[in-house]
């Protein structure tokens, strides 16, 4: 049967169209089956075209096309769990650990231990183990590590939440795991889900927000242990510092939970090498993680075994160029042609691209953003404009097309050593199963070079016809893609038209600026699916990609700490390092030579350097209590924090708080984008002095900073003015207890006490209301009172609503009080100037369930149209 269609002597002779029937689903079929198929074939078309003539297209599509929505939503889901049941399979950590984990694992539980090994050793592995441990029955009770319920796993990015997330649960099934980041911890039912966790991979950010402002579930007092990945970040204002400054160390010592560091780099940036700087680099982490770093050397002598598991040797090659060898003619101007003043901006970025990857690269990029992009709303570009923007693109197309066309085809140097680097170590066939990581600065060079790639790849594919072992699957992971240029996200241009949704998927599928799955795009590469991943900082620190056997460095080494990570990637024995320098650029990048010496000089001071106790403390210092305005205030100045019933804040947190309120606040779209406009509505720090914007009452817009203060910093001072606006704010019910922006049942609980402050006894007040309060009730009395509205502001809404012959009106549950019918009410208001509203006639109606939900999600619509904001 070999080579023929098993169909072909099932159906012998029948027609085409019944071999192809969608609900074929078993041969054989005799004569009698076949016609009974067609019968019922012809019955479900003519039943299909008269729902279709009765009910309409929009009904017909709802009822036909469900199932196989929901058959391709199966099919989707399926895949996906096959896909994550691979990336857990592949984050199970085979085999026992070796011995110098288990000796660093035994240092962790005698102590609070920053891990300082190489990138590939072993480090998430020793992780596990201290969670098993202080999370299982394995320690004393009496021990406080022992006595909480939670382990937190602090990380850096988002990226290494995810792959934490898949290792943990690949290799801890029995514990309950959750993730924490911004887009996962918002709701109130993912916040119980984080509380209810045994472990908790979590990023700096969001851990910070959810203890300051949910401190009555979050708290340090529930964990026993807590690692920091990448813990060389704990310093300065980072995160990671602010979270141990503000929690940590604010606890008794007997009661503070484990820290496990851990890290590959402890020193950061670190310019000038000295033993004096050195150790105070070491110290300062140290103190700040109340913890002692614990590396190799300290563990006594290594076996030749360890040795040999932990040793990796990396072949480094410095790759340098001229790119003022190649010389192309000038980038059309973009300035003086009519664009929007933000697109102005958004163009310089094709011209550094220009500079360093030539036109080839530039023009292919420039037909791309052409098609994907789309008009900025947000920022007000008018149609012109957006249709200039697209011209403008078009041409750069076709001028940089020209431009390849000459001798150098229009590639720099740079891009001609990629690309002959790439040719050898992926289709030259030395290393059939080689995959590589590139790694560029800027977010626009990455997605432009992943454009280039992947032409080049189907036009090679197309000449030679099939798809070839040895060519480039590249992909590129790069930090929100869809914010290089103004309203590149797919939603803007395609929209979701349901009767396009092919060509939707399709370009789903091939567009470029697409916001990518992390995980998925890291396992794609880890099955080898992609044999090179083009990418900025995103995957530079801690992601395991243990199938890397090469990395490329573009755009030159700007930190040693960036040199240590990314040269980390590299996990294959024998792996391969490439550096790029241009020898005529005067862009500031670390030599790999100075980079390589001063990783040399920091792992030789570690493995000799004296054992040292870290010195545990609170960082913030105290001053000179005063009476500034009030109380609460003044405890806040002289501690430098404010604490409420389930939030905090101190003054590292306070500048942020401030923004966050104001910003929340009804602000129309127009003065958003402008920046002078917004000014008025944001706090203005003067030198000892804060001015809060005018629609808040004058008594308290003013904050001055008592004398005792005055001798601090600049920076200081404005930190201690925002914690006096934060306190000032919470004191005069603007913000709630959580210190954020009042919501919808905050707002409720303080116009309701207001409102009822004049009654002589208590009114229960229920959180919803609805006119349907029984389960069946089909109709209900409501009251109608038209609403006018007056005042400069509103002439243009009166006008529209009069040409169309309607008003705005109030609809309430029962009659307001008679006085209220026929009077006007006028008030001053900051932005619209004065108002004047008056409610007219009482008009009483029978509605039903449908009219009252129009009703509200209209309402909705007003509320959130005043209300919207950038997100």
């Amino acid at each position: 049967m070999a080579g023929t269609d098993p169909s072909d002597e099932v159906f012998g002779d029948l027609d085409p169209p019944v071999k192809s029937a969608p609900f074929v689903l078993r041969p054989p079929f005799d004569e009698n089956e076949v016609a009974e198929v067609e019968k019922q074939l012809c019955s479900a078309v003519q039943e299909g075209l008269q729902f279709l003539k009765d009910e309409g297209a929009r009904k017909f599509k709802e009822r036909y096309f469900a199932k196989e929505r929901q058959t391709e939503k199966r099919a989707e889901e399926s895949e996906l769990n096959d896909t994550q049941d691979a990336a857990t399979k592949n984050a199970i950590v085979d085999g026992q650990p070796r011995p110098y984990q288990l000796a660093f694992f035994e240092k962790c539980k005698e102590s609070n231990t920053i891990v300082h090994l190489g990138t590939g050793q072993g480090k998430t592995l020793i992780a596990l183990l201290c969670i098993r441990h202080f999370l299982s029955d394995l320690g004393d009770e009496r021990d406080p590590c022992h006595r909480g319920r939670q382990a937190w796993f602090l990380v850096p990015s988002v990226a290494l939440a995810v792959q934490h997330t898949t290792t943990i649960r690949a290799n801890m099934p029995s514990f309950k795991v959750a993730t924490a980041c911004n887009t996962t911890s918002g709701s109130e039912k993912a916040r119980d889900g984080l509380a209810s966790a045994q472990v908790v991979i979590a990023t700096h950010g969001s851990a910070l927000d959810l203890f300051r402002h949910f401190a009555d579930i979050f708290n340090l007092e529930r964990v026993n242990l807590l690692i920091f990945d990448e813990c060389h970040y704990a310093t300065g204002s980072h995160g990671y510092a602010q979270f141990l400054d503000t929690f940590f160390h604010r606890m008794k010592p007997s009661e503070r939970p484990r820290i496990v560091g851990l890290t590959a780099s402890p020193i950061i940036n670190v310019k000038k090498v000295s033993p004096g700087c050195l150790e105070q680099s070491l110290s300062e982490i140290e103190a700040k993680l109340d913890s002692r770093i614990v590396c190799f050397s300290d563990l006594g002598e290594p076996s030749k075994e360890c040795l040999d598991a932990i040793e990796r040797n990396v072949d480094e090659q410095l790759v340098t160029f001229d790119n003022r060898q190649v010389s192309f003619l000038p980038l059309p101007e973009h300035e003086g042609i009519g664009l929007h003043k933000t697109r102005v901006k958004e163009l310089n970025q094709l011209k550094n691209l220009y500079d360093e990857l030539g036109p080839c690269v530039t023009g292919e990029y420039c037909s791309d953003l052409s098609k994907e992009i789309s008009i900025s709303k947000y920022e007000g570009e008018t149609a012109n404009e957006f249709e200039r923007m697209v011209s403008h693109l078009k041409a750069l197309s076709t001028f940089c097309a020209r431009q390849s066309e000459g001798r150098e085809k229009g590639q720099t140097k740079k891009l001609v050593m990629l690309e002959n680097l790439l040719h050898d170590m992926l289709t030259s066939g030395l290393d059939p199963n080689g995959v590589g990581l590139v790694f560029v600065e800027r977010r626009i060079t990455a997605l432009a070079l992943h454009s280039f790639l992947r032409k080049i790849q189907m036009t090679r594919r197309n000449d030679v016809g099939g798809t070839s072992s040895n060519s480039i699957r590249c992909d590129c992971l790069v930090r929100q893609s869809h914010q290089v240029f103004k309203y590149l996200g797919r939603i803007h241009k395609l929209g979701s038209a349901g009767e396009y949704e092919e060509i939707v998927k399709q370009a789903e599928r091939d567009w470029l600026h697409q916001t990518k799955n992390i995980r998925s795009v890291l396992d794609r590469l880890r099955r080898k699916e992609i044999n090179l991943l083009i990418a900025t900082s995103v995957v530079e620190e801690g992601v395991d990609v243990s199938a890397c056997s090469f990395v490329i460095v573009l755009d030159g080494i700007k930190t040693t700490k960036s040199y240590v990570q990314m040269k980390g990637r590299a996990r294959q024995k024998s792996a391969k390092f490439f550096c790029f320098r241009d020898t005529g650029s005067k862009e500031l990048t670390v030599p790999l030579v100075d980079a390589q010496n001063i990783d040399r000089q920091i792992t030789e001071f570690l493995l000799q350097r004296e054992e040292n106790v870290a010195i545990s403390g609170n960082v913030m210092h105290a001053v000179k209590q005063t009476a500034p305005v009030s109380v609460c205030e003044s405890d806040a100045l002289r501690t430098g924090e404010y604490s409420t019933d389930h939030a905090h804040a101190d003054r590292r947190s306070a500048k942020s708080l401030l923004n966050h309120y104001f910003l929340s606040l009804p602000i129309d779209s127009a003065t958003r984008s402008s920046k002078s406009a917004m000014k008025r509505h944001l706090p203005r720090f003067d030198d000892t002095s804060l001015i809060l914007p005018a629609h808040l009452p004058p008594e308290i817009r003013l904050c001055e900073l008592p004398a005792e203060y005055l001798f601090l910093r600049r920076k200081t001072r404005e930190e201690l003015l925002a914690l006096m606006a934060v306190v000032r704010l919470h004191e005069h019910n603007l913000i709630n207890d959580r210190l954020l922006p009042l919501g919808r049942i905050d707002l409720t609980k303080v116009l309701t006490k207001e409102v009822l402050r004049e009654f002589p006894s208590p009114i229960r007040v229920g959180k919803r209301v609805s006119p349907f309060l029984e389960k069946n009730q089909q109709m209900s009395t409501m009251y109608l009172y038209s609403l006018s509205q007056e005042g400069t502001s509103f002439n243009q809404h009166r006008d529209v609503l009069e040409n169309q012959r309607c008003s705005l009106g109030m609809l309430v549950l029962s009659k307001l009080p008679g006085e209220v019918s026929h009077q006007s009410f006028a008030f001053d208001q900051t932005e619209l100037g004065l108002v004047n509203c008056r409610i007219h006639v009482i008009k009483e109606l029978e509605i039903c369930p449908k009219q009252w939900k129009a009703s509200t999600d209209f309402y909705s619509v007003l509320i959130n149209g005043r209300w919207r904001r950038r997100t």
